[in-house]
């Protein structure tokens, strides 16, 4: 789930349950500060970017949600990228569901 904001939003669902990313810490950190809720938000927050190679450095904690989710929640997402892109990001994102 890329976007936090809106898995914040999602009151039904145990913050326990919701993962996000971000290709740069300091926004997830942003996100606690803007909100507050840094001890109340328990959701499972990694910054890496999704288009770098599964393993590398730059992936980040990406690897560890291979297999993981059962939804994925992409809204105002996938547009940030050319076509080419945009079809390699969806492939890692089918590639995090179960």
């Amino acid at each position: 789930m890329p976007d936090a904001a809106s898995a914040r939003s999602c009151a039904w669902i145990p913050s326990t349950q919701l993962y996000g990313f971000d290709l740069e810490p300091r926004f997830v950190e942003f996100g606690y500060d803007l909100f507050r809720d840094r001890d109340l938000f328990q959701a499972t927050l990694l910054a890496g970017d999704v288009l770098a190679e599964p393993g590398s450095k730059g992936c980040g904690g990406l690897d560890t949600l291979v297999g993981e989710m059962d939804v994925v929640f992409a809204s105002s997402f996938l547009h940030l990228w050319d076509w080419a892109d945009m079809e390699a990001v969806a492939k890692r994102l089918v590639a995090f569901t179960r």
